[in-house]
């Protein structure tokens, strides 16, 4: 027979009725301990070095990146409970908490991100009093331009910038104008253009 709780129980009855055995089964289904990921996605690509033992992760982010990537992940089993929080920013950790089908054991993922600086510290081009300096080399840094005689005002100094995301000074001493360029990642490369009259 069969009872009410899933137990089944068997009973031996010998020749003489009054003696009896009862056998009681009863069955107990295991549960998973297993509270790993079998990958880790980032805008559909398994982040690279994954292994489902290791928790912590560092993402490199192209130069530029603004938004949080699109964060994926598979399961090792279905019977797990997954829990993604997603990080408002860049600057915030992705946690990933997985529970084990028994509920007793837990592993938490986390995904940190570093967005990659850029690093161009060069110019497009100069500008002198209007006119783009010829043969600019974005990697030349020293110009010589020579005004004509009687110049008592050294013409307009502009430029264009090599990226979006570098700062550039300009500072005048006397004949020689400095074009101080500092790329997104601290990089610098100084320009000099040096005038003689």
């Amino acid at each position: 027979t069969i009872r009410e709780d899933g137990t089944v129980v068997l009973k031996v009855v010998p020749q003489r009725a009054e003696l009896y055995y009862e056998y009681i089964v009863r069955f107990e289904k295991v549960m998973s301990k297993n509270a790993t990921l079998k990958s880790i996605e980032v805008d559909g690509a398994i982040i690279d070095g994954f292994a489902s033992d290791k928790f912590t992760y560092m993402v490199n982010l192209p130069v530029g990146t603004e938004n949080v990537p699109y964060i994926s992940y598979t399961q090792a089993e279905e019977s797990q409970t997954v829990h993604y929080f997603e990080p408002a920013t860049i600057n915030d950790v992705a946690t990933i908490k997985v529970v084990a089908q028994d509920a007793t054991y837990s592993n938490i993922y986390y995904v940190a991100f570093n967005r990659l600086l850029s690093e161009v510290d060069t110019l497009k081009t100069i500008f002198v009093g209007g006119m783009p300096i010829v043969d600019f080399d974005a990697t030349t840094t020293d110009y010589l331009i020579t005004l004509p005689y009687g110049t008592t005002e050294l013409p307009n100094i502009e430029y264009e910038q090599g990226d979006k995301y570098q700062t550039v000074e300009v500072v005048v001493e006397g004949l020689n104008v400095f074009v101080v360029v500092t790329a997104e990642n601290g990089g610098r490369r100084t320009y000099v253009v040096k005038f003689e009259i």
